[in-house]
């Protein structure tokens, strides 16, 4: 059991946080890595996903799928309680 002296020294966790910010930058960084490397297996494989927790990421996922030339993209909406989220799927065939 934690402490209310522990507790109140916890690491203030907020999306303004630095490390949020990088770790943000690194899911958006290996997604487009991910992207770029599909292409090599699209005729191996039918469909790509990924799982995509900020919308505002979307129009630049859609950029890079749109350099790769991704025939199909489909993005599925989801929400659990206040979590929405969405999964993009794209398609070189």
């Amino acid at each position: 059991m934690i402490s209310k002296e522990k507790r109140a020294h916890a690491p203030f966790k907020s999306s303004l946080h630095p490390r949020n910010k990088l770790r943000e930058r690194y899911d958006f960084d290996l997604l487009t890595n991910m992207i770029y490397e599909s292409r090599r297996f699209g005729k191996q494989c039918s469909w790509f996903t990924s799982l995509v927790s900020k919308e505002a990421n979307l129009p630049q996922i859609y950029k890079v799928l749109d350099v790769v030339q991704a025939k199909s993209i489909k993005t599925i909406d989801m929400s659990q309680g206040n979590k929405i989220s969405r999964i993009v799927a794209w398609s070189f065939g």
